[in-house]
């Protein structure tokens, strides 16, 4: 599926130390039942390695990326079941099957996640998110700020957040 060409930060895969943190860290009931969503998917970094991870449960959530960028979504094609080239802060989430499971490695500044935060509102999502002013935002909107991870390094800190539904 195409959207509109989205607003996207530049490239930065997200490390696997990062991703392995939260795999291990969230509740594993609720977790791998969620639909799996990378905003901004690259490469499909996260979504292979979400893949591996919980196939290794012998589980096998729906992963789902959605990527602004053309060149980088042919790269993420093989490691999604559904991928999505545009603009992920318009595209309408309630599509997908319900509850989510987002991924936000700073894909975007915060006009765009102001519009995101919209589409998610009334949904059962959870947000596994790095940019402290996007989680500024999503807190304001209602969202709860569930748990958070500082990996040592000044500027690398991660947050889970929830809206709707139980975390």
């Amino acid at each position: 599926m195409e959207l509109t060409r989205g607003h996207g930060t530049g490239y930065q895969p997200t490390p696997i130390e990062d991703i392995d943190y939260w795999f291990d860290h969230l509740p594993l009931k609720g977790t791998l039942t969620r639909t799996f969503v990378d905003v901004g998917c690259g490469e499909g970094v996260v979504l292979e390695r979400w893949r591996l991870r919980s196939s290794e449960l012998d589980q096998h959530p729906l992963l789902v990326g959605i990527e602004s960028d053309i060149d980088l979504a042919a790269y993420a094609a093989p490691h999604a079941d559904m991928l999505l080239t545009g603009d992920a802060a318009t595209f309408d989430y309630a599509r997908l099957p319900q509850p989510l499971l987002l991924w936000l490695f700073n894909p975007f500044g915060l006009e765009p996640m102001m519009q995101l935060i919209d589409r998610l509102q009334g949904l059962d999502v959870w947000v596994i998110a790095n940019n402290v002013q996007h989680v500024a935002a999503m807190q304001e909107a209602g969202f709860e700020l569930r748990s958070y991870w500082w990996r040592g390094e000044h500027e690398n800190v991660w947050f889970w957040l929830s809206s709707g539904g139980t975390a």
